[in-house]
């Protein structure tokens, strides 16, 4: 089981797995680098109970969110050339 730098139950985990998976494989980033990711952007949240709001979007939704950002608009600028990760590590 991988550690983050905030709380998870088992199914939250298994999750939080899978978003890393979906960063590597659409960004081709490496295994630390995408849970370098997760924690900054969710870094002191406890993650407990199936009716959390991370499971109200797909595991697509959160890799592409947590690697561009909220702010970049990504969903509507998918094979924007000038679409930019947040940089990592963050300055």
């Amino acid at each position: 089981m991988i550690k983050f730098d905030f709380v998870t139950d088992k199914d939250a985990n298994e999750y939080c797995q899978k978003i890393i998976k979906k960063m590597r494989e659409c960004f081709g980033i490496t295994e630390e680098e995408a849970i370098g990711r997760i924690n900054n952007k969710w870094k002191g949240i406890s993650f407990l109970g199936e009716d959390h709001i991370i499971y109200h979007e797909l595991d697509d939704f959160w890799a592409y969110d947590i690697y561009y950002g909220s702010d970049s608009r990504w969903w509507a600028r998918k094979g924007d050339l000038d679409l930019k990760p947040i940089p990592f590590p963050e300055k």
